[in-house]
């Protein structure tokens, strides 16, 4: 089950368990002047960050945006080394295509950072161009980097 909530700033998306109406996560979707700017919270698992990103695809194309900035800090719990690495290799092949997504940033927490250090590696040797940050100051920074 799927809210969406639109005002001219932000779009909030929830998806809701069936069983127990309880929120799985919840996208706040902000344009920015040259990226969209996605805060994540509920429960961090493999069908979650995939459900993520097809939001985030969606509210790409929406908003005709290639740079995303995306905040998972509030996601709960955690994947395994074995399904970040299956995550862009097996289901997220628009990640390749510039014109989709030039750019994309993600910012997780400081105790996060060895884990998803080695995703951006493994990212960038695949052509995604996809970088990890502990500070949003970073991020933009980046992003607005030509």
């Amino acid at each position: 089950m799927f809210f969406f909530f639109n005002d001219t700033a932000t779009t909030e998306i929830y998806t809701l368990s069936l069983h127990d109406a309880l929120p799985i996560y919840q996208l706040r979707v902000k344009k920015e002047s040259n990226f969209l700017s996605i805060i994540a919270s509920g429960s961090r698992t493999k069908d979650t960050v995939l459900s993520i990103t097809k939001d985030m695809f969606i509210e790409c194309e929406k908003h005709k945006i290639s740079k995303v900035l995306i905040d998972i800090r509030n996601l709960k719990g955690g994947l395994s080394i074995k399904e970040i690495f299956e995550l862009p290799e097996k289901h997220f092949p628009k990640l390749r295509n510039p014109e989709v997504l030039a750019k994309v940033a993600l910012i997780d927490l400081k105790e996060n950072e060895d884990r998803y250090k080695k995703l951006e590696l493994f990212a960038q040797n695949r052509d995604y161009n996809l970088i990890f940050f502990n500070e949003e100051s970073h991020a933009i920074k980046w992003l607005n980097e030509l």
